[in-house]
């Protein structure tokens, strides 16, 4: 694999905290 544990963690991070905003967005 290419791509750093360190760089994929903070990828998923911030794909976790986008897709909980949308959610959030989605439910008032």
């Amino acid at each position: 694999q290419s791509i750093p544990k360190a760089a994929f963690d903070k990828l998923s991070k911030l794909g976790t905290l986008w897709l909980d905003r949308s959610a959030l967005r989605r439910r008032p």
